[in-house]
């Protein structure tokens, strides 16, 4: 896992617990040299959240059109998944601006780029 992919804002997924019974999300609120929110990278206290139709049904800003389809926000971005577990991002439906997408985090980043504001997601 590497830090720079991840930026204050984001969401993890906790699995120090090891808990089927309970899923737990934390949001980034400090990123500095090997660490997150003050735990070691290399830990295995976290891994990135799949993007998932569950997980996109969280997101306030995201209107599901039809099966495994999305669009996001009022900026243009859609979201289709893909039969290799992949999701496809498109801006504006123009398939040559397709970027493929893995976790919220990648998401997230994308979306604050774009508008400057944070993607809301319910955890």
């Amino acid at each position: 896992m590497n830090a720079k992919e991840f930026r204050i804002g984001n969401w993890l997924k906790d699995i120090s617990a090891n808990t089927s019974s309970c899923l737990n999300y934390h949001i980034i609120h400090t990123i500095d040299s090997g660490a997150i929110n003050n735990t070691p990278i290399e830990s295995d206290w976290f891994e990135p959240i799949s993007l998932k139709p569950d997980i996109l049904d969280r997101i306030l800003q995201c209107r599901k059109i039809s099966v495994d389809c999305y669009t996001i926000g009022d900026v243009g971005l859609f979201i289709k998944k893909l039969s290799s577990g992949e999701w496809a991002v498109f801006v504006h439906n123009n398939v040559e601006t397709q970027l493929r997408y893995k976790f919220l985090h990648q998401l997230q980043n994308l979306y604050f780029d774009l508008t400057g504001e944070e993607l809301s997601v319910i955890l």
